[in-house]
């Protein structure tokens, strides 16, 4: 049997060696494509080409094996996995490409020798599938490859024809190579591959042939170069090659759920429940393995969402199965030594990945005991009211304030029978996105194909925004709700392109520019002779022969047709996209434009954006040259900057950072910019930074002799004129990753000048001067503290003198004696004296006190046990643990004392009587 390195090794070698493709390596999960959270497939890296605006490489055929996430988003595969034998978040691609090259006569026939040769998989359980009109894929298996033709099934447009991607765009008909598994997965007599959905075939590769190309108006074109996408499932191959059932039971997989069986003490393929989560387990602990690799960390939005998802629904299954605390870390090592090979990426950040997961999975076990709690909380009143629903609101409200995923809330719920509106639910995630959304922004809702398609007709954008702030251009495009457009009017909101530019487009950490556009409506008879430049409205590079060097003449308010208010600048590729608001006027296609970025915002950015290159330079010198940068963000009013480092950073370490900045600043170093190779920058010095998409030739931006770093950011002339930059916050980002924080200029300014008045308010109400306010303030909180501590005494005080009036609630229980009882607002030590002493007063007895404090709205629960019970077996924290129970808590101790915790009072008085059966019931066996 072939095992899973193998299969990988010899699809890379008979399409390199053999069929003379070039072997690239698997691109990251983070994908360029900004229209997919995760690279869901091989071909995602080679979009570009297939549209046609990036050439192919030499030769124009290529193989990979691609690592792939489908979770999150329309091709996700989460609700699945687990649940058949078959489906994963986590998977590889192998795939083979032409672009432009070879096509159906020369890939149909390698396929069926690849796997019937290579692979050595029968022919005898081997199916075919193609497009229903695929005529000429139909002659070429059945003449050419000789395949029955009762084993090639037509199939339709939904199952064996693809794309295209967006509205328009390459796509074509597929065929599909299927592996049968034998009758006994068989659904009925007909069961054939593409006609039902049962376990009998499984699909093992899929040939694309791209030779058609969809129009807006749906019309169907030959594309000019036909290109092939094909892929195959790794994991689906090596079930077929090992001769499995499922995947989780190849060699890909079997010795990760292994270990997870034997931390679960669970045995696979003896419940299918059980099987469920050991395999949702399996699964993930690979997939965020990956995700982790590749530079991923749990967050709250985006890919960094899908991440703490999938991480936490693995923990919820391990809970399942009565795995207490952080587990999925310790499965880290075994499915490196797994994928080392393959991707040697693993095995460098292996200490990282673990770091990163185990932070997660101790930050989540909190959320998730107090999560249940409140969901089983919900599900159990829904059930008493005789609903099968619980609402969207009650949904939101766990996911919103307590950080329990949706995801969660609905598998939990369908556990019970029970649904969640999501429409609801919906509704309040709207409502929070539109209040967090500043006004001003515009949601990006325009296919990543209308750019592409732009940027092959007009090519890249002029950006002379290093220069000036102010230009003049030619408006190209007009973008309205996803689609190009001729004109629009007042009110509108649009995204327009210009053939030259001073506005920045976010990228590289760096928001995107505002500030404005005029539009100016001028025809050919207001051009005169060539004048001065200067004098005239713009530049000649905007107009087309036979206007070339033409400029005009005429009184530039006279000739506006409208103003645009740009609220944002984004990129795309190379293409830089306005984003507008029209504010007065009808904007119309061709006409010359006045381009002006909002200055003193740029300023402010180039200020901020600077002083990161500084601080990096200073965490160098202060924690070392280990230090790298993780990611930044760079504002107009802030900036941030995540940088590698293991542990908080102290309050001595952060002044030495700023000291050298702020020595920096007054040296008032000149920018120095060169354009050159990346190789050459990096061989003078220069830091490359993370997250950039480098071109054949990058900006080198240099401050004198303290940095020298690749970036295409706007920059400040000397460092000078950043004036100051006060740090104001570090903070973990990761296991491995901090953040600082800091504010520059008149932010700067404002932020000390606030500081100062919060000190010169408490001065006042102190009535000291500012420099003896925290002398004061100590003062204070050991006055504070010594009271506390004697209000603490006269609570316990308290709580003695009531013990007599207890110990009348006090009954038999056979040969000791058992006191139950209820005591609000008493705290933990308080109420512990008390048990003590009524435990002393009554003898051979036990003690159950609980208390709900107003303030706090918490329930606390003790225990006390005579020794001469415990020898018996009786056993305080059993008792505190199952009393706590009852009001939705949880708790124990020792079998002498014990205490629980818990939120629900309204059935305190309920749990505390329950003790007396509990009990009694102990005493009668």
């Amino acid at each position: 049997m072939l095992s899973g390195n193998e299969i990988r090794n010899k699809f890379v070698g008979y399409f390199r060696d053999k069929r003379n493709h070039k072997h690239l390596p698997s691109s990251s999960l983070i994908p360029d494509n900004p229209t997919v959270l995760l690279t869901p497939a091989g071909m995602l890296q080679f979009v570009p080409i297939f549209l046609g605006y990036s050439a192919p490489p030499a030769p124009p055929r290529v193989v990979t094996y691609q690592k792939c996430v489908r979770a999150g988003g329309k091709d996700s595969d989460i609700e699945n996995v687990g649940r058949t034998p078959r489906h994963h978040t986590f998977f590889e691609m192998l795939g083979n490409f032409s672009f432009g090259d070879y096509f159906k006569d020369e890939i149909i026939p390698w396929s069926w020798e690849f796997v019937t040769e290579d692979l050595s998989l029968s022919e005898d359980k081997l199916w075919i599938t193609i497009y229903e009109e695929d005529e000429e894929a139909f002659e070429i298996w059945k003449n050419k490859v000789g395949i029955p033709e009762d084993k090639i099934i037509r199939c339709g447009r939904k199952d064996n024809f693809w794309g295209p991607p967006g509205p328009t765009g390459p796509c074509g008909p597929c065929t599909e190579i299927h592996f049968d598994l034998g009758e006994q997965f068989a659904c009925g007599d007909n069961c054939l591959p593409g006609k039902c959905e049962c376990d009998r075939y499984v699909e093992i590769w899929n040939l694309v042939f791209m030779e058609l190309f969809l129009d807006e108006k749906g019309n169907y074109s030959p594309l000019e170069k036909k290109n092939v996408d094909t892929g195959m499932g790794l994991e689906r191959i090596a079930m077929c090659c090992q001769q499995k059932l499922s995947t989780f039971e190849t060699d890909l997989l079997k010795p990760v759920l292994d270990k997870v069986c034997a931390i679960t003490g669970k045995h696979y393929n003896e419940d299918r429940k059980t099987d469920t989560s050991l395999r949702i387990i399996t699964d993930h602990a690979r997939c965020v393995t990956f995700m982790v690799a590749d530079g991923l960390v749990p967050g709250n939005a985006g890919r960094n969402y899908v991440l703490r998802m999938i991480l936490r629904r693995a923990l919820r299954h391990g809970k399942i199965l009565g795995v207490a605390g952080s587990f999925l870390y310790t499965i880290v090592d075994d499915v490196i030594k797994l994928y080392k090979d393959a991707y040697p990426e693993l095995e460098k950040k292996q200490d990282k990945i673990i770091d990163i997961i185990k932070t997660e999975e101790e930050r989540f076990t909190k959320t998730i005991d107090r999560g249940m709690v409140l969901l089983y909380n919900i599900i159990e009143k829904s059930q008493a009211e005789g609903k099968k629903i619980i609402s969207g609101k009650d949904a939101f409200k766990l996911y919103d304030t307590y950080g329990f995923p949706l995801e969660l809330t609905i598998e939990i719920a369908s556990e019970e029978n029970i649904e969640i509106d999501i429409d609801e639910f919906v509704s309040y995630m709207n409502e929070q996105r539109e209040r967090a959304r500043q006004s001003h922004v515009i949601e990006n809702l325009t296919d990543a194909l209308v750019y592409a398609g732009i940027m092959k007709e007009t090519g890249p954008t002029e950006f002379t925004g290093y220069n000036t702030t102010k230009d003049y251009g030619r408006l190209l495009y007009i973008i309205k709700d996803g689609k190009v457009v001729e004109t629009a009017e007042s009110g509108d909101l649009i995204e327009v392109i210009i053939n030259r530019t001073p506005f920045y487009g976010e990228s590289g950490g760096q928001v995107g520019d505002t500030g404005n556009i005029v539009v100016h409506d001028i025809d050919e008879s207001m051009i005169t002779d060539p004048v001065d430049l200067a004098e005239g409205l713009i530049a000649a590079t905007m107009y087309t022969p036979p206007l070339s060097s033409a400029s005009i003449e005429v009184n530039q308010e006279e000739t506006i047709s409208a103003r645009l208010k740009v609220v944002n600048t984004t990129k795309y590729e190379d293409l830089i996209i306005h984003r507008c608001e029209v504010e007065e006027g009808e904007v119309t296609l061709n006409k010359p434009v006045m381009t002006e970025v909002n200055t003193e915002r740029r300023k402010d950015i180039a200020r901020h954006h600077t002083a990161t290159h500084l601080i990096h330079s200073a965490l160098k010198k202060v924690l070392g040259d280990g230090v790298n940068q993780s990611g930044s963000m760079v504002a107009a009013d802030r900036a941030r900057f995540d940088f590698s480092f293991n542990k908080a950073l102290s309050f001595d370490q952060l002044k030495k950072i700023e000291y050298w900045v702020n020595e920096w600043i007054q040296a008032d170093f000149n920018r120095e910019v060169e354009v050159m190779t990346p190789e050459e920058a990096k061989k003078a010095g220069a830091i490359a930074l993370f997250g950039e998409k480098y071109s054949d030739t990058v900006r080198v931006v240099k401050y004198g002799a303290i940095s020298k770093e690749l970036c295409g950011g706007t920059h400040i002339d000397s460092t000078g004129q950043i004036h100051i930059c006060k740090i104001i916050g570090e903070e973990a980002l990761a296991a491995g990753v901090r953040r600082l924080e800091a504010v520059c200029g008149r932010q700067a300014l404002n932020y000390v000048n606030a500081h100062e008045k919060q000190v010169y308010s408490l001065s006042t109400t102190l009535k000291v001067p500012p420099e003896e306010v925290s002398e004061r303030v100590n003062k204070l909180m050991d006055e504070l503290r010594n009271t506390e501590k004697k209000l603490k005494a006269l609570n316990s005080e308290l709580a003695l003198t009531k013990v007599d009036n207890l110990i009348e609630k006090a009954i038999n229980c056979n040969d000791f004696r058992l006191l139950s009882a209820r005591v609000d607002n008493l705290n933990s030590d308080s109420l512990k004296a008390a048990a003590e002493k009524l435990n002393d007063k009554l003898g051979e007895s036990i003690v159950v006190i609980g208390s709900y404090d107003n303030e706090s709205g918490k329930v606390t629960i003790v225990t006390k046990v005579s020794p001469g019970l415990v020898e018996k077996s009786y056993h305080a924290g059993n008792i505190a643990s199952s009393v706590a129970a009852i009001c939705g808590g949880r708790g124990g101790g020792k079998p002498g004392f014990a205490q629980a915790g818990a939120k629900d009072a309204s059935k305190l008085d309920e749990a505390l009587k329950s003790v007396k059966d509990n009990v009694s019931q102990k005493a009668n066996t």
